[in-house]
């Protein structure tokens, strides 16, 4: 029995002997500095995996049993921290010993113990990697620049071996690739031995002088976002290849501020050739980028800022930009001027890559590669001519008069073939001009000097295409604004500044109407009637539209005197109005009880104040005319005025408003007229009458603000709009002008049924 016992005791004994030694007995008398590290393979060609590895060396004259010491690593924040427990091993006295992540199979003969998946991959950019036994950390080495692919990490074998000197970056290089130290495929390193002759430490870049390298071109702005589309480009003047590899890269703002650099892990630019650095985060290189930064530089001002690359203490190059970025095209140098590190200094030897010269995407520039010509480029009021920069000629009011509109053509679509003139009576310039209709608006924004002589009748079409816009001559601008083929206003302007202004009747199918060339000035074209419609074809062996487009235009018939004429009601009749159908004056047709309904207002507007944004809707239930008809509210009194015939079929919806221009009432147009008195908010009324009596009313006691009051679409006449209750609030988001979201209604459009 006692036997058997102690033969279990011995047993138990060992068993223990087979699993690690308590940390007390392994770490005995072990100091800092015993173990030190060497050399580390950070990135290894193809994937990580089963390729990393670390090196230690053995300070002692003994050797050291590695079982039961951890190793460890983890990123330079502290994240990321993972360990193994060393199973066995053993550091031979003065000699390397090798720990590798070898998953599956027999060690290579370079590597001395795996520690399988446990310590995951090493960070090529940055990280820690070290071994230690209990509370003593025998030696950490820490990397914060970017590996180069297949090259190992290794500790300058000029340098002693100790836990000291390793932990100075700049006493590391990357092995060089050559026949002697190839390992294993294409893979550089010495693992296991003594580490190879360094060219050059890290950090320590020797051997370049200023302007070896120039900066030439850089992506400040890229379209959307910047991370990982940034880049800037570099140009080698030598006659020899030159390695980038421990080359540092940096950027700061002008003040010096924000300064951020990275050491470039590897990368050769050769002789008299481009190579670009991009903050590529994920994924292959682009065909464009030679080397990524990832985001060590973080992002570059678009408006100031400084990129350059440096040798150890000398500065090979930098470039500095004072002037904002123009969004998706990079700023480079005049490829005119010399490419060195003075030229480059100075800012106007630089420029924004011309719009068409795309890499990619939309994103012009030319990275990599021979910078694209400088271009003469418009900046806020200035316009380029003969290769120049100049102060833009703006007009101002009556210096452009609308002679022309052709807003119904039939040789062509609306949209190719509409267009209007423009007479000129001072010479200036067309740049930023704002052509405007009651609904709409475009800017017409060119580089290039778009200059109008004195005299000069101005042709503005849709479409400069002469076979799709109905065989006009060329035109000196184009538009995208399209033209209302019923009556309506043309608007002139430069910024918020009115230039002309023009109304028109109903567009005639195939015929402009043209100002009276006898009454060419921005007083006569604001009245209708001094418009005729063109009788001649402007190119009839192509058998055009009729109009006089950049021609003087044609004098009208004469208007009928005051009066009538053998019993014909003509201008001077205040009964009658201009029937612009059938182009002749014609008797009024006035409107009875129940012929106009009003079935929506807006008496308390959010969007917009009161003064400018109350309004109101018409239904047109009969064929009548609003001319002469009067409408008012608790006080206050309003007539609709016009010597041509203002009628609209029934079912259409018409709208008053209390001002005319869209861009400020809360986008509330076409407008029959305007209005100069309130809605009031409680116990109010509008009141549609003529000389003959009521046409219609409405009152109400309340309104919400920022809701219209809109008549159920059920019950749209003038006996049901009496009842409050037939009432509701308007529910439809009517859009700004500029986009945005404006107020609750369905102005000009059907209302909704009521809850």
């Amino acid at each position: 029995m006692t036997t058997r016992i102690g033969w279990i005791g011995l047993g138990c004994l060992a068993l223990i002997a087979c699993g690690p030694p308590p940390a007390s007995d392994v770490c005995k008398g072990r100091l800092v500095g015993d173990l030190v590290v060497t050399e580390v393979m950070l990135d290894p060609a193809g994937t990580d995996t089963g390729g990393e590895w670390f090196e230690i060396y053995n300070t002692l004259g003994t050797d050291v049993d590695l079982k039961g010491m951890v190793i460890f690593t983890r990123d330079t924040d502290g994240s990321g921290a993972k360990s193994h427990v060393v199973k066995a091993g053993t550091a031979k006295a003065q000699s390397y010993f090798t720990f590798g992540d070898i998953r599956s199979g027999p060690l290579p003969t370079w590597i001395g113990y795996t520690y399988a998946d446990a310590l995951g991959s090493f960070g090529n950019a940055r990280g820690v990697v070290g071994i230690k036994c209990g509370a003593t950390v025998f030696d950490e080495m820490t990397w914060t620049r970017a590996a180069k692919a297949d090259q190992s990490r290794a500790l300058n074998p000029t340098v002693p071996k100790t836990a000291t000197e390793n932990d100075d970056e700049t006493k590391w290089c990357d092995t060089p690739a050559n026949a002697a130290t190839t390992y294993s495929g294409t893979s550089a390193g010495t693992p296991g031995a003594a580490n190879a002759a360094c060219s050059q430490t890290i950090g320590n870049c020797t051997g370049r002088s200023v302007g070896d390298l120039v900066v030439t071109e850089i992506m400040l702005d890229p379209g959307g976002t910047d991370t990982g589309l940034e880049w800037f480009e570099i140009y080698n003047p030598l006659g020899t290849a030159i390695d980038l590899g421990g080359m540092e890269i940096f950027t700061r703002d002008t003040d010096g501020t924000g300064a951020k650099s990275h050491v470039i892990g590897q990368g050769t630019i050769n002789a008299q050739s481009y190579f670009t650095l991009g903050d590529v985060r994920s994924g292959p290189l682009p065909a464009w980028i030679g080397y990524s930064y990832a985001d060590a530089l973080g992002s570059f001002g678009n408006a100031r800022g400084v990129v350059g690359i440096k040798c150890g203490a000398t500065v090979v190059d930098q470039a500095t930009w004072s002037r904002a970025a123009k969004s998706d095209r990079s700023r480079m140098l005049d490829p005119t001027i010399a490419k060195t590190s003075a030229e480059n200094d100075d800012e106007a030897n630089w420029c924004d890559t011309q719009g068409g010269t795309v890499y990619s995407g939309t994103s012009a520039g030319t990275p990599g590669a021979e910078n694209a010509v400088c271009l003469a480029e418009a900046t806020t009021g200035t316009c380029v001519e003969d290769g120049g920069v100049r102060q833009i000629r703006a007009a101002g009011t009556g210096d452009l008069i609308i002679t022309e509109i052709m807003a119904n053509p039939a040789l062509a679509t609306a949209t190719t073939g509409e267009w209007f003139e423009v007479l000129a009576t001072k010479d200036v310039d067309l740049n930023d001009l704002t052509v405007a209709t009651p609904t709409a608006a475009t800017l017409l924004k060119r580089t290039e000097c778009i200059a109008a002589t004195a005299g000069e009748y101005v042709l503005f079409a849709r479409s400069a295409d002469s076979f799709i816009n109905g065989s006009l001559p060329a035109p000196k601008l184009t538009y995208s604004l399209t033209l209302a083929d019923t009556q309506s206003r043309l608007y002139l302007r430069r910024g918020d500044a009115g230039i002309d202004e023009a109304a028109y009747n109903n567009a005639s199918n195939g015929s402009s109407w043209q100002l009276d060339s006898n009454q060419l000035n921005d007083v006569a074209n604001n009245d209708p009637l001094n418009f005729c419609l063109a009788s001649t074809q402007f190119n009839a062996a192509a058998g055009s539209d009729f109009g006089t487009p950049g021609a003087s235009n044609q004098a009208c018939p004469a208007r009928p005197d005051a009066g009538t004429d053998g019993g014909v009601p003509d201008a001077g009749d205040p009964n009658s109005c201009f029937d612009v159908g059938a182009a002749a004056f014609r008797p009024i047709v006035k409107p009875v009880a129940g012929d106009f309904v009003v079935t929506e207002f807006m008496a308390d507007p959010s969007a917009v104040t009161d003064a400018v944004g109350e309004w109101f809707e018409v239904l047109v239930k009969a064929d009548a005319d609003f001319n002469g008809l009067q409408m008012s509210g608790n006080s206050g009194l309003a007539t609709v005025s016009s010597a041509n015939c203002v009628r609209y079929d029934a079912g259409t919806l018409v709208l008053f408003a209390n001002n005319a221009n869209p861009t400020i009432n809360g986008n509330i147009a076409p407008l029959v007229g305007t209005f100069g008195f309130a809605l009031a908010n409680t116990n109010a009324k509008i009141v549609l009458f003529t000389d003959a009596g009521t046409v219609d009313q409405v009152t109400w006691t309340s309104v919400s603000a920022g809701k219209s009051k809109q008549l159920d679409v059920n019950k749209q006449d003038s006996v049901q709009n009496d009842v409050l209750t037939n009432f509701c609030d308007g529910d439809g988001g009517i859009v700004l002008v500029d986009g945005g979201l404006g107020d609750k209604g369905t102005p000009g459009t059907a209302n909704h049924a009521c809850p």
